[in-house]
C-alpha cells in the first residue's frame, strides 16, 4: 500500500464520520470515537506521508503483533490500538492526538 492508501484506510477504520480538516496547527483526521458517549469528535495530527513514514517504522511490530496481515497492514491495526487507548484514557478536554514515536498522545484541544 502506498501512502494514500494507508491514509484513505485509516480514515475508514476509524469511522465516527472521520474526515480530514486544516487547523491552524496543519492538517488533522477530525473523528467521534466509537466508545465516547458524546458527540465531540477528537483530533489526530498526522499527515499523509507522517502516516506512511509512521508505519513503516512500526512494520516490525505489526508483523508480529498481527502475524497473518502483510507487515503494513499489521502496523495500521497495531496503530489504531494506540490511537484507541490514547481516546480511552484521555482526560476532559484532551481532544488532540499527536503522534510519537512510541505511541498516541492525548492533549489539550486548541480551543
Amino acid at each position: 500500500m502506498d501512502d494514500d492508501e494507508l491514509y484513505a484506510e485509516l480514515i475508514r477504520r476509524l469511522g465516527g464520520g472521520a474526515h480530514t480538516a486544516d487547523r491552524s496547527s496543519g492538517p488533522v483526521i477530525e473523528f467521534v470515537p466509537a466508545a465516547d458517549g458524546e458527540s465531540t469528535p477528537v483530533r489526530l495530527h498526522i499527515t499523509r506521508d507522517s502516516l506512511g513514514e509512521h508505519l513503516r517504522s512500526m512494520a516490525g511490530d505489526g508483523d508480529r503483533a498481527f502475524p497473518g496481515e502483510a507487515p503494513l497492514v499489521g502496523a495500521l491495526q497495531l496503530f489504531l490500538v494506540h490511537i484507541d487507548e490514547a481516546v480511552n484514557t484521555r482526560q476532559p478536554g484532551q481532544d488532540d492526538l499527536v503522534v510519537r514515536p512510541h505511541g498516541v498522545w492525548a492533549s489539550s484541544s486548541e480551543r
